[in-house]
C-alpha cells in the first residue's frame, strides 16, 4: 500500500516538472507569413527610391500587402519589412510590438505608415542603407535604384520564439532603359541616308526585355518631313509628324493603304517613344533622332535598287537570325537579289517583313535557308 502512494507522488511530481518546463519551451510557431507587391511595384523596371518613404512617411499608393495567418494561440511580436539586392541590403523596416491575433491579418504599405489598421501597427524604425559609394552616386544623379534584382522579404518576430520568414517577391530594375534606331537613317543630321523607297522599314533596339508585358504598343514610332525653313533636327519635331503610330515591335514597315501617306521625295527624320510604367507612373523616353532622305527610285540606276533592297533583306533577316547573317551577306557578295520565294511562292520584301513580324514572341528554329544562284 506504501508502495502504491509513493508512486502516484511520484507521478505526481513527474507531471508538474512536465507541465512546468513545458510552459518555458518557446512557443511553437504556427504563423504563416506572406507578401504581395502590387503590379505597380512588380511591373516597373524603373524604380525611385522615394518610393520607399511609404516606411516612413503617409502614403498614398498601395504598393504591397502583407498577410498574417495565425493558426495558434495570440502571441506578441513585430513585423520586420527587408529589401536586398544580392549580399546587400537595402530596406530593413521594424513595425512597434504587438499582439497578433488568432486567424489572418491584413497590413498594407499605406496602413503600416501611419496605423490606421484594426491592430495600431506601424512602422517604428527604418533604415534606409547605401551598400556602396557607387550605388549612392547612382542615386543621387536621377533618385533611381541601380539595375539589379531586388528582393523584398517580411519576417515575423515573434517575441518568444523563432523567426518565421514570408516568401520573397523579386523586382528586376533596368532603370537606365533605352530606344536606339538602327535603320533606316544615320544620326547625322546633315548627312542623311539616301532609301529608295516609299515604304521602308524601321528597326530600332532597347534594352527593355519584353516591352509587351508592359504595356500595348509601348513604342510610338514618329516621322517628320523637313521642310526648308527647319534649321535643325530639333525644329523639325515642332512639326506634325507625317507619320505616328503606337507599335509593339522593334521592326515596323511603313504602312501601305490604310489612309496614311506614302513618303513623297524629302529628307524626313524619326524616332522613338518608349512609354514606360515606373512607380512614379508612366514616363516618356525618347530615342535619338535618325535621319533618312527618300529619292526616287527612277532616278537611281537598277543595280543601287538592287543594292538596297538586299540590304533591306538582310538587315530584316538579322531581326530573326541575329548574327548568322554576317554568313549569308558574305556568300552574297557580288550578288544581287533578283527573286525571292517562300514555300515556292514569290514574296516580295514586304511579304517578308510580314512572315518575320508573324514570328515575334516565338520561339523560331531555323534548320535550313538555300541561297541558289542563276546564270543567265
Amino acid at each position: 500500500m506504501q508502495f502504491k502512494d509513493s508512486r502516484k507522488i511520484l507521478i505526481f511530481f513527474i507531471l508538474v516538472f512536465v507541465l512546468l518546463w513545458g510552459s518555458n519551451l518557446p512557443a511553437q510557431n504556427n504563423v504563416r507569413v506572406q507578401i504581395i507587391l502590387s503590379p505597380t511595384l512588380h511591373n516597373a523596371q524603373v524604380v525611385y527610391l522615394s518610393n520607399f518613404d511609404f516606411l516612413q512617411l503617409q502614403s498614398a499608393e498601395f504598393l504591397f500587402q502583407v498577410t498574417v495567418e495565425n493558426s495558434g494561440a495570440a502571441q506578441p511580436g513585430q513585423l520586420r519589412f527587408l529589401v536586398t539586392r544580392g549580399a546587400e541590403e537595402l530596406v530593413n523596416a521594424l513595425t512597434n510590438s504587438f499582439q497578433l491575433p488568432t486567424g489572418v491579418s491584413f497590413f498594407n504599405n499605406i496602413e503600416l505608415s501611419n496605423g490606421s489598421n484594426s491592430l495600431n501597427v506601424k512602422f517604428a524604425e527604418t533604415n534606409v542603407t547605401y551598400p556602396n559609394g557607387d550605388f549612392q552616386n547612382e542615386v543621387l544623379a536621377g533618385g533611381k535604384l541601380p539595375p539589379g534584382k531586388y528582393v523584398f522579404t517580411v519576417v515575423w518576430e515573434p517575441g518568444n520564439g523563432s523567426d518565421v520568414q514570408s516568401n520573397t517577391e523579386i523586382i528586376d530594375i533596368i532603370n537606365t532603359p533605352f530606344v536606339l534606331p538602327v535603320a533606316p537613317g544615320y544620326a547625322d543630321y546633315t548627312n542623311p541616308e539616301i532609301i529608295y523607297t516609299q515604304f521602308p522599314v524601321f528597326q530600332f533596339n532597347t534594352n527593355i526585355t519584353d516591352p509587351l508585358a508592359l504595356l500595348d504598343n509601348p513604342f510610338e514610332i514618329q516621322v517628320f518631313q523637313k521642310e526648308e525653313y527647319h534649321t535643325s533636327a530639333d525644329e523639325v519635331l515642332t512639326s506634325t509628324p507625317y507619320l505616328d503610330e503606337k507599335i509593339g515591335l522593334t521592326l515596323y514597315q511603313y504602312p501601305q493603304g490604310g489612309g496614311v501617306q506614302p513618303l513623297e521625295p524629302g529628307t524626313y527624320v524619326w524616332r522613338v517613344l518608349l512609354q514606360l510604367q515606373t512607380t512614379k507612373g508612366t514616363d516618356e523616353i525618347s530615342s535619338p533622332l535618325y535621319v533618312f532622305r527618300y529619292v526616287d527610285p527612277s532616278a537611281a540606276s537598277e543595280d543601287v535598287q538592287k543594292q538596297v533592297m538586299t540590304a533591306d533583306i538582310l538587315r530584316m533577316l538579322r531581326y530573326l537570325l541575329g548574327n548568322q547573317v554576317d554568313d549569308i551577306a558574305k556568300a552574297l557578295n557580288n550578288y544581287s537579289i533578283e527573286d525571292m520565294r517562300l514555300n515556292g511562292e514569290r514574296i516580295d520584301v514586304t511579304d517578308l517583313y510580314n512572315k518575320i513580324n508573324s514570328y515575334q514572341g516565338k520561339v523560331t528554329q531555323v534548320k535550313d535557308l538555300e541561297l541558289l544562284s542563276s546564270q543567265e
